[in-house]
């Protein structure tokens, strides 16, 4: 598999971050296109959104939170509950997109959030991922994070309904 320069160069820590950077630049042009008033804009610019972040959450829950529940349990199992707690307000606002009726609080609620999450998965988390996940993972991760599926025979079934949980160890 050939990979490009700037792929080969970004460690996996740095990729997830941009990805943070990139998601929230998404979102508040999405915030921005509320105020224009665009509705059919902003319905295609919240799909592409929730596509994109949800392709994240699916990335770190079947690649690699898994191996890092091995290392802190607790902290794999807080990152998850965060994921769930997202994806709730991502129905909530995909609810107010489809109805014309956004609240703005709930978005701006959802922006902090996730500008927390990602503090805290980078304090511990990707630092952790940059130095115990191989490049075969680095790689399956940037696939999904751009929105392509992984080759081979049966090493994603694709989805994060069926991802694995780790286990509270004590």
């Amino acid at each position: 598999m050939v990979q490009s320069s700037s792929s080969r160069a970004r460690p996996l820590g740095a990729l997830l971050r941009f990805d943070h950077e990139r998601l929230e630049a998404s979102f508040l042009d999405l915030v921005d296109e509320f105020h224009e008033g665009d509705r059919d804009d902003l319905r295609a610019m919240w799909a592409r959104f929730e596509t994109r972040l949800l392709a994240h959450f699916g990335a770190e829950e079947r690649y690699l939170l898994p191996l890092f529940a091995k290392v802190d349990p607790g902290e794999a199992a807080a990152l998850l509950a965060e994921h769930d707690r997202f994806r709730r307000k991502l129905e909530e606002l995909g609810v107010g997109v489809d109805l014309h009726v956004v609240r703005l609080d709930v978005a701006e609620e959802l922006v902090t959030g996730l500008r927390e999450h990602a503090a805290r998965e980078d304090r511990l988390f990707y630092r952790w991922a940059e130095s115990h996940v191989d490049r075969a993972r680095r790689t399956l991760v940037e696939r999904r994070l751009r929105g392509r599926a992984p080759r081979g025979r049966g090493r994603d079934r694709g989805g994060s309904g069926n991802r694995p949980r780790p286990t509270s160890r004590k």
